[in-house]
């Protein structure tokens, strides 16, 4: 009976493959600050990252001065290759339905903040009349973030059925080839706030609503931000905004939407930076609330065991929840967490690291700073294994996109 024990021993060793923690840069320039970037996986996992970039090392972007602009990759396997477009013959443009909206009837929606714009400083009185935050720059411009860009391109059929009842003032037509479907640009009517920004995707559920995570000052005597959702019930002709968490007292601002089996939208929401930082004990989790009815009322805030921001959702294929987030004290780095019941409770003894190096040569010279990493977005691969890409500042100070291909295990 021994040989056939051993055997056995043998298959099940076998059967079990090491875990899988691999990093690779995907941009890095000596003399840019890159951030934030997107992640999208087709079926078949072939990835697209892209991200901005500047000279300037700060999150205002042009308002900020130095060069700008921004880098788009593709992967054709998962992770293993990649292509940078306008460099590499190997480039393939992302398709236009992963990262829009997508409507049962074919139209596909963007709609984001304009965030930081650019402005001449002209319309600084206007703009304070209306109650607007405006930052005042030293080379003579202002810069604010008061208004919401949306970006339509109605499938065939939807063109000749929707109405035009409660189409935004404001539109832009493009040039197009003849007989291919247009993108409209309009920038819908909202109530006033004074500042507005946001950088999670956002869901659409099963009846259509679309929901949109976003942050702001809705008064600039606000105490706090609060965070908001984009809520629109008819393919994007009007939205409104909903209050998601807000307490006077935490500053609650980047938000992440899961919509779960159940009916629940999840969303993880960072209450860290700027006005209202909160109680010390509370600084640096990460809080959750939920919604039963579409967006229409979400429940009051809690503050979540996960130390670390901003947050990215995922449902895995199996079911649970991940969480990845930046983790923004020593040791800096990219860390993950799984749910097993729709987020209402988080493993976090089983904490995953998946990078805890940022820094860890240096003493944040150059452009780089410790604390100055994160925004990850996960995918889950056809193997089951995880790809998550963010930004990152090793020990040379320079701030750069890399990703980690990594396995539960």
């Amino acid at each position: 009976m021994l040989p056939l024990m051993l055997g056995v021993a043998l298959l099940v060793t076998q059967a079990a493959p090491p875990p899988l923690k691999r990093h690779m840069v995907l941009y890095r320039h000596p003399e840019r600050y890159a951030a934030f970037p997107s992640l999208y996986r087709s079926a078949t996992d072939q990835l697209w990252v892209s991200c901005g970039w500047n000279t300037t090392r700060s999150h205002y972007g042009k308002a900020a001065g130095g060069e700008r602009g921004g880098v788009s990759l593709y992967s054709p396997d998962g992770g293993d290759t990649w292509h940078q477009a306008g460099k590499d013959k190997g480039f393939v443009s992302r398709p236009d339905d992963l990262a829009a909206f997508k409507l049962a009837d074919g139209t596909l929606l963007h709609i984001w903040p304009r965030m930081h714009e650019v402005l001449p400083m002209s319309r600084k009185a206007e703009l304070e009349k209306q109650g607007v935050a405006v930052k005042v720059w030293p080379a003579g411009h202002i810069s604010a973030s008061y208004r919401v860009m949306m970006r339509r391109r109605r499938a065939a059929a939807a063109r000749r059925s929707l109405p035009e009842a409660g189409k935004p003032a404001t539109a832009r037509r493009e040039r197009r080839p003849p007989g291919a479907a247009k993108w409209e640009t309009t920038y819908p009517t909202l109530p006033r706030f004074a500042s507005i920004a946001g950088f999670g995707r956002g869901v659409v559920l099963a009846d259509g609503t679309i929901l949109k995570p976003v942050y702001g000052l809705a008064q600039k005597s606000d105490p706090a931000t609060r965070s908001w959702v984009l809520r629109s019930t008819d393919g994007g002709a009007s939205w409104q905004l909903v209050t998601m968490a807000y307490d006077r007292v935490h500053s609650f601002n980047e938000a992440e939407l899961l919509a779960l089996p159940d009916g629940r939208i999840l969303a993880m929401v960072r209450a860290q930076g700027g006005k209202g930082t909160g109680p010390p004990p509370d600084r640096g989790f990460l809080w959750q609330t939920e919604s039963a009815d579409r967006g229409v009322t979400w429940s009051k805030p809690i503050r979540t065991p996960i130390w670390g921001y901003p947050p990215h959702l995922l449902r895995t294929r199996a079911g649970e929840v991940l969480c990845t987030y930046g983790h923004r004290r020593p040791p800096y780095g990219i860390r993950a967490c799984f749910s097993r019941d729709g987020g209402r409770t988080w493993d976090v003894a089983n904490e995953v690291i998946l990078r805890s190096d940022a820094l860890s040569k240096g003493t944040g010279r150059g452009k780089g700073h410790p604390s100055d990493l994160g925004y990850p977005k996960t995918v889950q691969l056809r193997d089951a294994s995880f790809f998550t890409a963010y930004y990152i500042t090793l020990g040379d100070g320079v701030t750069h996109i890399a990703a980690t291909r990594w396995s539960r295990d």
